[in-house]
């Protein structure tokens, strides 16, 4: 699996230097969030002690706090 991800990427990358991939993007965001939603949120739900579900959020809100640094820095 690893390899196919490699592989779409340096697809994506090359066909982003000659097309506007921005559909793309777009198509693997909502993967990401759509992976996110049914598989990784009902695993924390399953976790009965509060403290784990405490640092599941903790670790959601870093990384999405991640996100929009990224985006602000690279903000053309």
């Amino acid at each position: 699996m690893g390899g196919a991800f490699l592989a779409g990427a340096l697809v994506a990358y090359a066909a982003s230097r000659q097309l506007d991939v921005t559909p793309l993007v777009l198509f693997a965001a909502g993967n990401f969030i759509y992976i996110g939603a049914s598989d990784l949120v009902p695993e924390i739900k399953t976790s009965p002690a509060l403290s784990e579900s405490l640092v599941a959020l903790a670790c959601f809100a870093v990384g999405v706090l991640s996100l929009l640094a990224v985006a602000v820095v690279l903000e053309p």
